[in-house]
């Protein structure tokens, strides 16, 4: 008998590289916006403070996440309160664990946040199994990845039926492995 979806309901926040990412466009936009007002008039001033204040939210959005592991895949939802297309449980062969240093992931995954972008693959040694699953490494230096990476440490790694393969850093990695085993599972 199947549960009744969602498997998993799961978040992930943003840690400090995140907050400062955050913080820096703040303060550009404040330095700006301070420089501006003294050589232009009111409405452009009130443009650039607005649009460095969405670039930042946008980057908040980026970071703190709701995602949902159902029949359907994952479910990202940006900021908490906007859903984007989900990752298809159809595309998914298997899922591991993936120890991810923090000196490592800049260069192995390009950069934190919601994204789409090449990501170096794993090593087995990199690698933990996720309930009766083995390791599946993929060929090739780089593979096309869809990313929602905010921490290094532990992460979800999500190996697809062709690319892309997906990867992901949430608060509960365990738990969200074994949520994402049960969608595998429960589509076969």
């Amino acid at each position: 008998m199947r549960p009744d979806p969602p498997f998993y309901v799961g978040r992930t926040r943003p840690t400090s590289v995140g907050w400062t990412r955050i913080g820096v466009t703040l303060l550009c936009g404040a330095v700006l916006a301070v420089l501006m007002a003294q050589r232009s008039s009111t409405p452009v001033v009130l443009l650039v403070v607005v649009l460095f204040l969405a670039l930042s939210l946008w980057t908040w959005m980026g970071q703190a996440t709701r995602f949902i592991v159902d029949e359907h895949g994952i479910t990202v939802s940006l900021g908490g309160f906007l859903p984007r297309r989900p990752w298809p449980v159809e595309n998914f062969r298997t899922v591991q664990l993936r120890e991810m240093p923090s000196s490592t992931v800049g260069v192995t995954l390009g950069g934190y946040g919601w994204r789409r972008g090449k990501a170096i693959t794993s090593r087995p040694e990199e690698l933990t199994p996720v309930g009766r699953r083995k390791i599946f490494t993929v060929a090739g230096t780089q593979q096309p990845y869809r990313m929602l990476v905010t921490r290094p440490g532990t992460l979800v790694e999500i190996i697809g039926r062709d690319a892309p393969h997906y990867i992901l850093s949430p608060e509960d990695p365990q738990a969200t492995a074994e949520a994402v085993d049960q969608a595998i599972r429960a589509r076969r």
